[in-house]
């Protein structure tokens, strides 16, 4: 059996592929604030059967707002990891991880809770951890396929939103915000065409997580926006591995840990 967890700091959220790859369940766990992100998780796994099966396979994904892409190679790995001290917070609970992100030559270096990922490294010894924006960013460019036109790619989490901007067919943004309102969700997409240099008459936005046609979301994001796009198709290139359904789409973050 497949498995992915998601982790944030509020919540854990689990998708299982079947060993015939025909049926996914889905599940999540709030966490509360008051306790620390590897107590949560730890009551998690006791209380839920689901978190303790025999996985053949696990990706534990991180949704870390702390991160910096880099050139990847050994030089700059070096560099990159000097780096994070500088750019990115110095907290005691945080550790610092890298990974080359595939079909890519960049290098993601991101932070996550040391104590939470070394209790998960034991629990799932065999398991693969990797921030979302590594497992995303390859899906994103193998659905661009080289196009060359303004695109932006947002990705909407029930807290949290992930904007990717492309443009010549190159990697031109990749940020992390929090979000509670449409309104902030429009701010973001309106300061990723700044940041890119483009209009939105001539960029499409590809749109993915918790959202629908006629939602809140995307009525508020069509004022300014005539190009908008909903991918619900994005994983039909790996139909062999992820069943089709028109709401794929909300689970996009946890499935790409399935591919």
């Amino acid at each position: 059996m497949q498995a992915a967890f998601l982790i944030q700091s509020d919540s854990l959220r689990w998708v299982h592929l079947d060993q015939a790859g025909l049926s996914l369940q889905t599940g999540k766990i709030d966490f509360p604030e008051s306790r620390l992100l590897v107590d949560n998780i730890h009551d998690a796994v006791d209380l839920y059967p689901e978190l303790r099966m025999p996985f053949d396979q696990l990706q534990i994904i991180w949704v870390s707002p702390y991160f910096n892409l880099m050139p990847s190679g050994q030089r700059f790995r070096e560099m990159a990891m000097e780096s994070a001290n500088l750019l990115l917070p110095t907290f005691s609970n945080l550790q610092t991880n890298d990974e080359d992100i595939r079909e890519t030559d960049l290098l993601n270096v991101y932070k996550i809770d040391q104590y939470a990922a070394n209790w998960l490294s034991q629990r799932y010894p065999t398991a693969r951890q990797s921030h979302l924006l590594s497992l995303l960013l390859p899906i994103f460019l193998k659905h661009l396929d080289g196009n060359r036109e303004p695109q932006i790619y947002l990705h909407i989490q029930e807290n949290r939103l992930l904007v990717f901007g492309f443009k010549y067919g190159s990697l031109r943004l990749a940020v992390s915000y929090p979000v509670s309102s449409p309104k902030d969700l429009l701010y973001f997409a309106l300061l990723a065409l700044k940041q890119m240099g483009t209009e939105q008459e001539e960029t499409r936005l590809n749109l993915t997580g918790m959202i629908e046609e006629a939602s809140l979301y995307w009525n508020t994001l069509g004022v300014y926006f005539p190009d908008m796009l909903i991918l619900k198709d994005v994983f039909s290139d790996f139909e062999d591995k992820i069943p089709q359904s028109q709401y794929v789409h909300y689970h996009l973050d946890l499935y790409a840990g399935l591919i």
